[in-house]
């Protein structure tokens, strides 16, 4: 069963994570030239962590639920040795350790920076950024059933921290804003709770 369910991983995630994750990357090609890699300051150094990163936050974590791309893949599901909700965490620790590779990329670029940057505050501030769009994603899913509401969600708070920046705690643009990042440890818990409340509501569902 142990074997099965690696060779199941690396065929789930062959299938369905690679092409997203390679647009991904293709996209994060264009960082250096679209944001300075010697930031001046905290908050130019927040720009692609906190701008362009939850977008493709977005288009990773929306893909969690898309449908099964091959037979076989649906034959396991069918068969109840792997439920679905099993998946969409596969899929969800994929994307995660793809978003925080790329913000670590980012911040390695940052240490050849002549300026004084608190590297390690920049990498958790933009890797919760990231989860905390999925956790949502998640979350609307579960609660919905529908794509359309999973994309539009996190979607619209994007918008409205771009637009609002009074949402406290929940500013998504917390550097960029000039909040105390603090609040990125009161993000973690609703990651957490987002995650675990979704969790629990896909698994009732598949098992009905």
């Amino acid at each position: 069963m142990h074997s099965t369910f690696k060779e199941f991983i690396y065929l789930e995630i062959r299938t369905n994570e690679m092409k997203t994750s390679l647009i991904v990357i293709a996209c994060s090609t264009f960082i250096p030239f679209l944001f300075s890699m010697i930031p001046n300051s905290m908050f130019q150094a927040a720009l692609p962590g906190e701008l362009l990163m939850p977008l493709l936050a977005i288009f990773c974590f929306g893909n969690l639920l898309l449908p099964e791309q091959r037979s076989d893949i649906v034959a396991v599901i069918n068969s109840k040795l792997i439920q679905l909700p099993w998946i969409y965490m596969i899929r969800f620790a994929w994307y995660s350790c793809l978003l925080s590779l790329i913000n670590g990329l980012i911040i390695i670029a940052y240490h050849f920076s002549p300026f004084d940057l608190d590297l390690l505050t920049l990498w958790f501030d933009f890797t919760v950024k990231s989860l905390l769009i999925g956790s949502i994603v998640i979350l609307g899913y579960s609660l919905s059933r529908s794509l359309a509401v999973a994309y539009l969600i996190p979607t619209v708070y994007f918008a409205l921290c771009l637009g609002y920046p009074k949402l406290g705690w929940m500013d998504l643009l917390t550097i960029m804003h000039n909040q105390n990042t603090d609040s990125n440890w009161f993000q973690c818990a609703v990651i957490l709770l987002c995650l675990i409340v979704g969790w629990l509501l896909l698994k009732k569902r598949s098992n009905n």
